[in-house]
């Protein structure tokens, strides 16, 4: 009798595995709850700008010049602790000259670390590294256009998936982990649920007034429902596209980090003063690619 409740349990135990798997849905809306259990991670950011404004010394009545740039951003994050460090990297302007220095950070759970280059030393009163609320940045819509760091933010702006469709494109192989890639439609709305209603109001108002459309995201997520990679795209024709590149790897490495003390920390009372950190203004500086203000402190 025994012998014969054994393949019966089997089978029950794998229609019961079956029904436990998530839908495409509850995988990519579940992303941020799930990060916990990734633990730790290699990660690569790559985001790459091109947009076209009338250079103020031909005029605005001459035709836009083109400009490229592109970051390629390399650290560790720990998803449980809320802690990472990485060291961003900047290409050169294909058209415009333009060199950007190269830019190391850290974040905890409520801060973002940028040290601060030489060259940009006295805009931060001498200071080593600017700090930034990383609640200001998101909610002020700044990880649209300037690299942040916690890859958690990614996943949150996924989590309005589940009104809209979900087309799973096949299965493909990530670094040499097998995963399933999925295309998600996603509109504003859904990109921004995770804001508070007047923020996300704001932004919607901001990306649409720049004619900034949001393409498909496209998300690799392997069998243990753990994102691997993720693509980003928005722009228009005329103007502007940004895209974004995330990649996770070589889950389970140590993360250590060392937060900068007090005595080397310019608080930031806006994140829009991150252009100083580059030179000045610009896309780094503010979310509607608009001039970056000067650096203020909030004396703390």
């Amino acid at each position: 009798m025994r012998r014969r409740l054994i393949p019966i349990l089997m089978v029950m135990s794998l229609v019961a595995l079956s029904c436990q798997r998530l839908t495409p849905v509850q995988t990519i809306a579940g992303l941020s709850d799930r990060a916990p259990s990734m633990g730790s991670a290699r990660l690569q950011m790559i985001m790459s700008m091109r947009f076209s404004f009338p250079s103020a010394s031909m005029g605005n009545a001459q035709p836009p010049e083109p400009t490229e740039l592109s970051f390629t951003i390399d650290g560790l994050t720990d998803f449980r602790r809320k802690l990472g460090s990485m060291e961003m990297k900047t290409g050169a302007g294909s058209q415009s000259g333009i060199t950007l220095p190269e830019i190391r950070t850290i974040y905890d759970a409520d801060f973002v670390y940028y040290e601060v280059p030489p060259k940009a030393s006295a805009a931060f009163d001498g200071k080593s590294w600017v700090r930034v609320s990383l609640e200001e940045m998101v909610q002020g819509g700044f990880d649209l256009s300037s690299p942040t760091p916690q890859p958690e933010i990614f996943f949150e702006r996924l989590k309005g998936v589940g009104a809209h469709d979900i087309t799973t494109v096949g299965e493909e192989s990530i670094r040499g982990t097998h995963t399933t890639h999925y295309r998600v439609a996603l509109t504003w709305q859904d990109y921004m649920a995770a804001l508070p209603p007047e923020t996300r109001d704001q932004q919607i108002s901001r990306m649409e007034a720049v004619g900034l459309e949001l393409e498909p995201v496209d998300a690799w997520i392997d069998d243990d429902g753990f994102a691997r990679k993720l693509l980003v795209t928005m722009g228009n024709e005329d103007k502007m596209n940004i895209t974004m590149t995330l990649e996770l790897y070589d889950f389970g490495v140590e993360v250590q980090v060392q937060i900068p003390s007090e005595q080397e920390v310019f608080v930031a009372e806006d994140p829009s003063v991150l252009g100083a950190l580059f030179g000045g203004g610009g896309a780094l500086g503010s979310p509607s690619v608009g001039v970056g203000s000067s650096p203020q402190s909030d004396s703390r």
